[in-house]
């Protein structure tokens, strides 16, 4: 099929110009939060919502694809936003979050998230869950209005519904199942439940079908499925396990079951589980190369998956789509296509292209004419992309570790000085694709390694050689990828640097104080500085129960439990008599990740003992710098540390 682009700007887009000798873009291209973002077609497929962002203000706008024109317009207000997905052909469901206290739940500040539904006939923006926002007066006490998983939505008898999860104060503060009428803003209880639950899922009648539970104490450690049989939901599959609990992820392409994945033998499996007798299949053999799956907007069945690696690799359940999948790929040669939304028939896709003839630009596909418009550029003013390089290198004890290399633009590969950029998490991944800081650092004329050290998620196998591993190889892994570079001749070993962020930030501080002598300096953005911390504020101190999320750091840290002086053999702030390098400290105050008190005690450290620190603080900022202003601030001070100390030319 031949699909024909208009590379004119569409009216809700954003105009690009681009210049075949185009410099690199100045720092605030990257250090402001995208232009353009949460691009969602309607259901229908005759409009399009996106978010657009001017400084800190974020702007809901919805366009007419037929004419082109603005139809909706709202400013989402101080909250910060975080999902946008259509109900209906008229309306939109928004989740925000705030950091705070609220002494109700719990005493310690936390990130709450609730929900707003977008009506676009009335053109008004509201809280469904508010007090004032005329519900029912049948409705429980919400506890603050706030909820604990994102909506799911559903068309009941052609009328739209959405399914959230709330707390109740009149049930104990325990999980209820919410359904909520976007048109009246009703609100009906659909289900409590108890503390053992970690999951469930809704059919097209509005009636919850299956729960996941997991007791996790440590005489229990026992996971199940309640299934819903005869009008009551009831256990039909169960099991025990300390770690790697199966988790559903949503229904099979058919409805008729329920897709779960877990782990065996070191490698993740997926399964399905049948909503008639609770029996699991044998491993979808086809399954196992993904790591995540697509769902379906308005059924959460399973509609396509992701491949291990790469965002862009998407295999589709329906023929027919993964036919006019490939199409869509095969008209934008030479560039990467990433799937980012369709109408529920699939004759209109949205992609995103990333490559130096399109820039991050959001494209939106009509299979039934055959053409293709641009929306606009996720990054307004993003004109050269610095070339990712994926590489791998061997450890020092042989294990193989994949990564990506970013290239300044411009200069020749021979000595180049280099930035190490780990990941958070650590169970999370390095995709191909763009990355703002990565770029950002290119852009400034550094080459940046980002590798998938062992312990992350690339593949279970590289997972669970991380376990144990944490300050050890795991750091190692890093130091070994520096080599590897230095011995090819691409960078010179005497102008390296290390930063990264959470995970990476405690990376970051590991390197000048664990594995010393590699870098010239180090920036740590929210990283882990005390283990003893890490572990008090994760899995509840000392006289917590055993418990899953304890299990889950003993495996990752290699230690026996809150006394293990291991934990301050892996803590950097304990080991600052071995820093040689200056360090960046950069941490939000209202970090509820990585406790601010990290980077304090880090810097206090630091300062006692008479070695070069900087610490920048972010005021207002939380974990994942979701505001313009500080990202840009976090930005300026890295860039700015790293040529004093480290020099690019």
């Amino acid at each position: 099929m031949a699909i024909r682009t208009w590379w004119r700007a569409a009216a809700c887009g954003i105009g690009l110009s681009i210049s075949a000798g185009a410099a690199a873009a100045p720092l605030d291209v990257y250090g402001h939060l995208p232009t353009l973002e949460e691009v969602a077609l309607s259901p229908d497929g005759s409009r399009v919502a996106f978010v657009r962002t001017e400084g800190d203000a974020r702007f809901l706008i919805v366009i007419s694809l037929a004419d082109r024109k603005q139809i909706g317009a709202v400013k989402v207000a101080d909250s910060k936003l975080r999902t946008v997905e259509w109900i209906d052909n008229d309306r939109l469901a928004l989740t925000v979050s705030m950091t705070g206290v609220v002494t109700s739940i719990m005493s310690d500040r936390h990130e709450f998230w609730q929900l707003l539904i977008y009506d676009l006939p009335k053109q008004r923006l509201r809280n469904p869950l508010d007090q004032g926002s005329g519900m029912t007066r049948q409705r429980e006490s919400m506890t603050a209005n706030f909820i604990y998983s994102l909506p799911m939505v559903r068309q009941v008898n052609g009328e739209s519904r959405l399914y959230v999860e709330g707390m109740s104060s009149q049930s104990g503060y325990l999980p209820v199942m919410i359904e909520i009428d976007p048109v009246s803003a009703t609100v009906r209880k659909v289900r409590s439940a108890d503390r053992t639950l970690s999951g469930w899922l809704v059919d097209d009648q509005g009636e919850v079908v299956v729960e996941e539970h997991y007791h996790d104490r440590v005489q229990d450690q026992r996971w199940s499925f309640r299934i819903r049989a005869d009008g009551q939901l009831r256990e039909m599959l169960a099991g025990h396990a300390g770690l790697d609990v199966p988790t559903m992820v949503g229904f099979a392409p058919d409805g008729a079951s329920v897709w779960v994945r877990t782990v065996r033998d070191d490698a993740y499996v997926w399964q399905s589980l049948s909503l008639q007798d609770g029996r699991l299949s044998p491993p979808l053999d086809a399954a196992n190369d993904y790591s995540r799956v697509l769902l379906d907007r308005a059924t959460d069945r399973v509609m396509g998956a992701v491949k291990w690696g790469s965002d862009a690799e998407v295999v589709f359940t329906d023929p027919v789509r993964q036919a006019r999948w490939h199409d869509i790929a095969r008209a934008f040669p030479g560039e990467r296509v990433d799937f980012i939304c369709a109408s529920d028939d699939f004759s209109q896709v949205v992609v995103m292209l990333q490559g130096q003839r399109d820039r991050l630009m959001y494209m939106l596909v009509d299979l039934k004419t055959g053409h293709a418009i641009s929306l606009g550029q996720r990054y307004a003013g993003l004109d050269v992309l610095a070339e990712q390089r994926s590489i791998s290198y061997r450890a020092a004890d042989g294990l193989a570790i994949q990564g990506f290399l970013t290239l300044p633009p411009g200069r020749s590969e021979k000595g180049l000085p280099l930035i190490v950029l780990p990941h958070g998490g650590p169970a999370a991944t390095e995709v191909a694709g763009f990355d703002w800081w990565a770029q950002a650092l290119a852009a400034q004329g550094y080459a940046v390694l980002q590798p998938n050290f062992r312990g992350s998620t690339s593949s279970r196998e590289l997972q669970a050689a991380g376990f144990g591993e944490w300050g050890r190889k795991m750091q190692t892994d890093l130091s070994d990828g520096v080599r590897y570079l230095a011995a090819s001749g691409i960078v010179d070993p005497k102008r390296v640097c290390i930063a990264g962020g959470s995970y990476g930030g405690y990376a970051a501080l590991a390197g000048v104080t664990l594995d010393p002598g590699v870098y010239r300096c180090a920036v740590s953005l929210a990283g882990v500085s005390d283990l003893r911390l890490l572990y008090a504020d994760e899995v509840g101190g000392v006289n917590y129960e055993e418990s899953l999320g304890r299990r889950y750091w003993n495996r990752y840290l290699g230690t026996s439990g809150p006394s293990d002086p291991k934990l301050d053999d892996l803590s950097p702030a304990r080991h600052v008599a071995a820093v040689t390098a200056p360090v960046l400290l950069i941490h939000g105050r209202d970090d509820t990740v990585v406790l601010f008190k990290h980077s304090q005690i880090m810097a206090s450290a630091l300062k006692s003992a008479d070695k070069p620190v900087e610490f920048v603080e972010l005021k207002g900022e939380d974990h994942w710098l979701s505001r313009t202003d500080t990202r840009m601030q976090m930005l300026q001070a890295t860039v700015s540390f790293l040529k004093a100390n480290n020099p690019p030319d």
